[in-house]
């Protein structure tokens, strides 16, 4: 009834219209409304409360990658001429960009990567800009290519942006740390390797230095006669080696013109070695005790768990001997999952960098503290280019402190001399001592010294 009305009244209105427009205008009416009920039941299958942007349009025709020779650039720079990657673009543009496989040895060479690997998979990878954690499982194992890392993966895991240039026909990264300038990482000292060389044994004795001084001093005080005076005095100094170890000899003469005016001042022998010293003749006073003159006698010094300080002077000091040349130290503290801490000195070198697991702690250890100080960068997410926070670490420095479970004994016997008139003085009051120190913890030292000698007993304690 409907298509009849719609005829009759384009017959009525429409007089003037020639025959021929008349029939093809009344046959697309015609064929429109022929297909009005399919139409209409297609409609019907659609929910009258769906919107036309709702609804999802599908393509069941999937584009297929295909092996590409492709350039890769960092910013406007070719670093690959040709790498094989998988991938598709019609002419004008990339088709599916971020799923398009590279191999990742090829992202490794051009974006200067290294890798560390950790356990459970996951690997550690340093940037110039970014330190991060992924997980080696998600990369691609492609049968062509072999290791493969999409683009979508690079731009997520390093955040380097990507895109494809056609008309250089490559791959652009623009890494956001290509004018970055890190700070410089600390180098350690390289071991000096002695294994195969020749074992020289040395003399028992030999004299390697020695010396003579005078002294000329003008005594202007006037005698009867007016006649001013001359003292004419000197000093002997001689150095070599005994028996594996040193000996040092110091002597005075307080006048020149006369022999018996001789005197000795120091002689010491010392054997030293990492774990333990021993020390014959005048040598500095054990356990810091009183008396009159001199200390002269046998001292022998035992360590264990660290290395005595370097020696700064000549002669045997005691308290270079009792301390740790380094005491290391453990740096800690708490940051969000993800974050790189990097322990950086006042002159901006990197001694260690960690990045923080899903704990959110991090640990630095065996840290030296003699004469450096540190400070904490905190990089969230382990973008280096970004503003870092800074924290300044602080701990105690005593050179008393010796490291956590060292410890050293000393055991002394000796004689106080007295200068006279003879060359080498007199010997009195017998000594015996005994010293004890033993490292608690990082921060906390312990000892006691005990002197007894003929007038009374002494003792020390330290904390």
């Amino acid at each position: 009834m409907t298509k009849f009305l719609i005829v009759k009244a384009i017959d009525r209105f429409l007089p003037w219209i020639n025959s021929s427009f008349f029939c093809f205008l009344q046959s697309i009416v015609l064929f429109s409304l022929c297909n009005y009920n399919a139409i209409a039941a297609r409609l019907s299958l659609i929910d009258s409360d769906t919107k036309i942007e709702e609804i999802e349009i599908t393509n069941s025709d999937e584009v297929e990658f295909i092996i590409i020779p492709i350039g890769i650039n960092v910013g406007n720079r070719n670093v690959i001429a040709s790498a094989l990657v998988k991938g598709a673009e019609d002419g004008n543009e990339a088709i599916n960009f971020p799923q398009w496989l590279i191999p990742f040895n090829d992202v490794v060479e051009v974006l200067k990567l290294s890798i560390n690997e950790q356990e459970d998979g996951f690997w550690q990878i340093n940037a110039p800009g970014i330190v991060t954690l992924i997980n080696s499982e998600k990369l691609v194992e492609d049968p062509d290519l072999g290791l493969a890392v999409t683009v979508e993966q690079i731009q997520k895991w390093l955040n380097v942006p990507a895109e494809f240039d056609l008309l250089e026909y490559a791959i652009v990264f623009n890494p956001p740390w290509l004018e970055f300038r890190g700070k410089s990482k600390f180098r350690e000292e390289i071991p000096v390797v002695v294994d195969g060389l020749p074992l020289v044994s040395p003399r028992a004795f030999t004299l390697t230095t020695i010396g003579q001084s005078i002294d000329v001093n003008r005594d202007f005080k006037e005698d009867a006669q007016n006649n001013s005076s001359f003292d004419f005095n000197g000093e002997l100094t001689a150095i070599g080696t005994l028996l594996g170890g040193s000996w040092y000899i110091n002597a005075k003469q307080d006048d020149l013109r006369k022999f018996s005016s001789w005197s000795l001042n120091e002689a010491q022998w010392w054997l030293q070695s990492e774990s333990i010293d021993y020390i014959v003749g005048s040598q500095p006073t054990f356990g810091r005790g009183g008396g009159e003159g001199d200390y002269w006698g046998v001292t022998a010094v035992r360590r264990w768990g660290f290395e005595p300080q370097k020696i700064s002077s000549s002669g045997f000091n005691p308290g270079q001997r009792f301390r740790a040349n380094q005491v290391n130290r453990t740096v800690t503290g708490k940051a969000l999952p993800g974050t790189l801490v990097q322990l950086v000195t006042f002159r901006d070198h990197v001694i260690r960098e960690v990045l923080v697991d899903e704990s959110g702690v991090y640990y630095f250890e065996n840290i030296p503290v003699k004469g450096e100080k540190y400070r904490v960068f905190l990089y969230r997410d382990g973008i280096l280019t970004a503003e870092p926070e800074i924290e300044l670490v602080r701990f105690s420095d005593i050179p008393e402190l010796l490291p956590k479970g060292g410890s050293v004994l000393t055991l002394s016997s000796g004689l106080r001399r007295k200068q006279e008139e003879n060359f080498i003085g007199q010997f009195r009051d017998l000594g015996l001592g005994i010293g004890y120190r033993r490292g608690i913890s990082e921060d906390w030292t312990v000892g006691v010294n005990l002197f007894h000698d003929n007038k009374s007993l002494r003792s020390l304690g330290e904390g």
